[in-house]
């Protein structure tokens, strides 16, 4: 995240509390060299082509999309210090982000405390039409409603 910090450095104190967490949360690992960044670029394609391989006989894949139900934002974070720690409860968005595949979500249901559960729906890369087109099929199969707002003020 040093690329960042002459960015931010004169103004830092504009920047999102969730976006200095993760600044400092980076700063902790090692500098990435230029061969580092070339070497992750190269496995990054490498498992690129291979999903490309796999996705040919499954082009959509239904994932969930968090390891937990929809939290407050306030529970959300950086690190393990956060009850909804992104590490943790994001990893199924995250392989498919650092792949460039596209995906929606789509709730299909509620926990126990009325807040929406969601699939991920997952195609291959450049076929944002059939990711949408089965999104939009589970939007009309379920007719998600949109639940009250706890804690809304009249």
């Amino acid at each position: 995240m040093l690329a960042l910090e002459p960015l931010v450095r004169e103004r830092a104190h504009e920047i999102s509390p969730s976006l200095r967490e993760f600044m400092a949360l980076a700063a902790q690992f090692p500098v990435l060299t230029a061969e580092g960044l070339l070497h992750a670029l190269v496995e990054r394609d490498q498992l690129c082509a291979h999903m490309e391989s796999q996705m040919r006989d499954f082009p959509i894949l239904l994932a969930p999309v968090s390891s937990t139900p929809a939290f407050p934002h306030e529970h959300a974070g950086w690190g393990s210090a956060h009850p909804a720690d992104y590490f943790r409860t994001m990893t199924y968005c995250q392989h498919f982000n650092l792949l460039g595949n596209p995906a929606v979500t789509v709730p299909v249901g509620q926990s126990a405390e009325g807040l929406p559960i969601g699939v991920q729906i997952v195609g291959r890369r450049y076929q944002e039409n059939e990711v949408l087109a089965v999104a939009e099929f589970l939007n009309e199969q379920f007719q998600w409603k949109e639940p009250p707002l706890s804690g809304a003020r009249p």
